[in-house]
């Protein structure tokens, strides 16, 4: 019998039939298959406005399927105002789903469920050993996206880490 869980979106099922199902990054478990059951009519796609869900996320099984190291990557940050998430997670969307964020495997945002300050978009890449290809996944996403920040800059975190958070970024890069 598989195992199943739910968040407000969808029902996943654990299965160990690769032909089923392909690899599901949902911050559960690690190296689980999970086949998406359901997703609600009421579900709000709009960060800025959800209140059930603590992160939207947006996976393609192809694009995944390509890299399976799962343990050996981390994310690309980018923070936004509230009023800016919405349009920003837009545009997120149709450059991963055009093909156009060279080396993102997958994407993140976080929602008002949590009442953070500002929004997050998490854009997961790797290998995190090679510092080369990540930052050129991370220019790629800077001049994509058009993305700038307060700071000047735009940090990348191991997604296993286990290092104080003060020592979490692994690389930074200037925006825009």
């Amino acid at each position: 019998m598989p195992y199943h869980m739910a968040d407000s979106r969808h029902m996943y099922y654990k299965t160990d039939e690769q032909s089923e199902t392909g690899t599901r990054w949902t911050g559960q478990e690690r190296n689980y298959r999970y086949k998406i059951k359901t997703t609600p009519a009421n579900f709000d796609p709009n960060p800025s406005t959800n209140t059930t869900d603590m992160f939207i996320d947006e996976s393609n099984d192809e694009i995944i399927s390509k890299y399976n190291d799962e343990l050996n990557v981390g994310k690309w940050i980018q923070y936004y105002a509230w009023h800016n998430i919405d349009a920003a997670w837009e545009n997120a969307k149709k450059l991963y789903r055009e093909r156009e964020l060279e080396g993102i495997v997958f994407m993140k945002v976080s929602t008002r469920l949590e009442g953070n300050k500002e929004g997050v978009i998490c854009f997961y890449c790797g290998p995190v050993d090679s510092k080369e290809e990540v930052e050129r996944y991370g220019h790629n996403l800077i001049q994509k996206t058009k993305y700038s920040s307060r700071g000047g800059f735009m940090c990348y975190k191991c997604k296993y880490n286990d290092s104080p958070p003060s020592s979490a970024w692994l690389y930074r890069i200037e925006t825009i």
